[in-house]
């Protein structure tokens, strides 16, 4: 049974305001704890009751009214019961719990470490804040277990069992990468889009029945009022240039044109893969000025660091004598 010091404890906390309407004998105290983030703001604690009383009474703040009146009962539990009850809710065991008192500007004022002694006795105001430190290095709160769910593992399906799995992103994904669509996308056919008028490709027939040698880089010139120069034809002579290569030899120091960039030449030929026919010089500048490091398409012409390599036409390279 509670005795009546009991009942007006539990009356005066019940019954104080939010402000400065309390019962005298109780303290409004903020309450943190060392291995955790939250904090507890505003907690009402009865001055007179003692250290190990205000460890439970941490506890009993989070519980529901029903556990609370359970729990109020059970106070008659023995204190080595009561702290097996309580590390299954705070994580920490009470012989464990160091507590401090630190006023509103977070100094400590108090370290309460007398079990004996009532809360009252260490001169408590509201606004105050009850400091918890876990001692314990085993605790269940240690390292942010409590409170970090990143720390907890996660189940991860292995891939060969996800890969026998229907209507998952990785195989919607790897449908539409491999050009396999989900959703049948409607085709007109080709005979139907001819017949429609203002398509573009009605639009390039009749630019081309006028301009048989019309494109649209010339369109987009002519719109832009400026002259269309046409690109050079296409090198089909396997021996273009071969007259002005003639007189440049592996080994020669040399400048490249545009910018009188200064190298070595270190290849003269043609059938370069990749590049239009005809002949080309192969250049290890002095600096890194170049594109390549006379690698090209996987097969290697000369060395020359990265970065430093260039191939370039006859007629942009002048050698010393």
């Amino acid at each position: 049974m509670l005795g009546k010091q009991d009942i007006d404890n539990l009356k005066a906390y019940v019954a104080g305001g939010t402000g400065q309407n309390v019962a005298e004998s109780t303290v409004l105290l903020h309450v943190s704890h060392s291995n955790l983030d939250a904090k507890f703001y505003e907690l009402r604690f009865d001055k007179h009751m003692n250290i190990e009383s205000l460890k439970m009474t941490i506890e009993f703040l989070k519980m529901s009214i029903e556990f609370l009146k359970m729990t109020i009962e059970s106070l008659k539990m023995s204190i080595e019961s009561l702290k097996v009850k309580l590390s299954f809710h705070c994580g920490t065991n009470a012989s464990a719990m160091m507590l401090q008192l630190l006023d509103e500007s977070g100094t400590v004022v108090a370290m309460m470490a007398d079990d004996s002694k009532m809360l009252g006795f260490f001169s408590p105001y509201s606004g105050y804040t009850i400091h918890i430190i876990d001692t314990d290095p085993q605790s269940a709160s240690v390292g942010g277990w409590l409170e970090d769910t990143s720390l907890v593992d996660k189940y991860r399906m292995p891939d060969e069992e996800y890969g026998k799995k229907e209507n998952t992103y990785s195989l919607q994904y790897t449908n539409r990468v491999v050009g396999i669509s989900l959703v049948d996308k409607y085709r007109m056919p080709d005979e139907e889009y001819g017949k429609k008028e203002n398509t573009y490709r009605r639009w390039k027939a009749d630019k081309i029945a006028t301009d048989p040698e019309w494109t649209l880089e010339k369109e987009i010139a002519m719109n832009k009022g400026v002259e269309y120069v046409p690109p050079p034809p296409k090198q089909s002579d396997p021996d273009f240039m071969k007259a002005e290569a003639s007189s440049i030899s592996v080994g020669q120091r040399c400048s490249v044109d545009p910018g009188d960039r200064r190298g070595e030449v270190k290849f003269v030929g043609n059938g370069i893969d990749g590049l239009p026919m005809g002949f080309w010089i192969g250049i290890c500048y002095d600096e890194p000025l170049g594109k390549n490091d006379g690698n090209l398409k996987g097969k290697k012409y000369f060395d020359a660091p990265h970065g430093f390599g260039a191939f370039v036409r006859p007629d942009k390279v002048k050698c010393s004598r």
